[in-house]
C-alpha cells in the first residue's frame, strides 16, 4: 500500500477507541500538519440531549485534544 505525506488530514472521530485508533494511526502515516476531526451529531431538532450523547461528545474532545487538534479545527456536523 502506498502511503504518501499530506498537509491535511481529515476523519471522523467518535467518542469509541476504534476512531481514536484510525485517527493516530492516519496521523502516524500521514504525518500531516493539520488534523481536523468531524464529529456527527445524532441529535435532532428540538429533543432533549441524551446522556449518551454528552458522554460521547465528551470522549471525542477528548480524543482530539490527546491528538493535537485545537478546538477550533474539532467540527461538529448537525
Amino acid at each position: 500500500m502506498l502511503i504518501r505525506e499530506s498537509k491535511f488530514a481529515y476523519f471522523t472521530l467518535s467518542g469509541d477507541l476504534d476512531s481514536a485508533g484510525v485517527a493516530l494511526y492516519t496521523k502516524m502515516q500521514l504525518k500531516p500538519e493539520i488534523l481536523k476531526a468531524l464529529f456527527i451529531s445524532r441529535l435532532m431538532k428540538d429533543t432533549m440531549v441524551h446522556k449518551a450523547y454528552v458522554k460521547e461528545n465528551l470522549y471525542a474532545k477528548k480524543h482530539a485534544k490527546e491528538l493535537g487538534i485545537s478546538d477550533k479545527r474539532f467540527l461538529e456536523i448537525l
